[in-house]
């Protein structure tokens, strides 16, 4: 048998926004997986709802899960442009969560994220 510390780390990375309803399933959903050596990175992006409640509760059962609250990338739109504004301290969090794991996953989920948001 493969002893999981020979095989790679794998991140998964869940993005939330107040989905309290489908958290809990879409966890459990990682955590039965019969590939054990990963991470799951719970991203909250600023619930208003019970999401980051529910995520914090499982990240303290269980080591590999790991919850990052970030504040929101804020979008306003004004007549003359549409300046998108990342607060600080949530680019902050991101870099110190993938200096921390070295995940490339999570590297290209950010990239994206971010693209998305100027593109918007």
């Amino acid at each position: 048998m493969v002893n999981s510390s020979d095989l790679p780390l794998v991140s998964v990375v869940i993005p939330v926004y107040n989905r309290d309803r489908y958290l809990a399933t879409a966890i459990e959903s990682v955590l039965i997986q019969t590939y054990s050596n990963f991470e799951l990175i719970i991203w909250d992006d600023g619930s208003s709802d019970r999401s980051l409640e529910i995520a914090n509760r499982y990240a303290q059962k269980d080591s590999r899960i790991r919850v990052i609250a970030a504040a929101a990338v804020v979008v306003v739109a004004s007549r003359v442009a549409l300046v998108v504004v990342v607060v600080a301290s949530a680019a902050a969090v991101v870099l110190a969560a993938m200096a921390a794991s070295a995940s490339v996953v999570l590297a290209a989920s950010v990239v994206a994220a971010v693209a998305a948001a100027a593109a918007v």
